[in-house]
């Protein structure tokens, strides 16, 4: 039997596209909280990517770095 992938499409919620992510359902939270940090770097604000990250997902800070450490650890 095949494994399940989910393809998923970002956005915020003022609209604007995110970007698009292949997963496993196991994953999603802490592939999301990475494109989101990654794509709020890529905005002016580089900084403070994680701490909006945080706020856009109303979700603690530590949350967000635990998150990330379990993609990239």
């Amino acid at each position: 039997m095949a494994k399940l992938k989910l393809k998923i499409k970002i956005f915020l919620p003022d609209g604007t596209f995110a970007g698009e992510m292949e997963t496993d359902p196991g994953e999603i939270e802490s592939k999301l909280t990475a494109l989101l940090v990654k794509y709020l770097q890529n905005q002016e604000n580089k900084s403070g990517a994680v701490l909006d990250a945080a706020e856009l997902l109303g979700i603690e800070e530590r949350t967000v770095w635990r998150r990330l450490r379990k993609i990239f650890l």
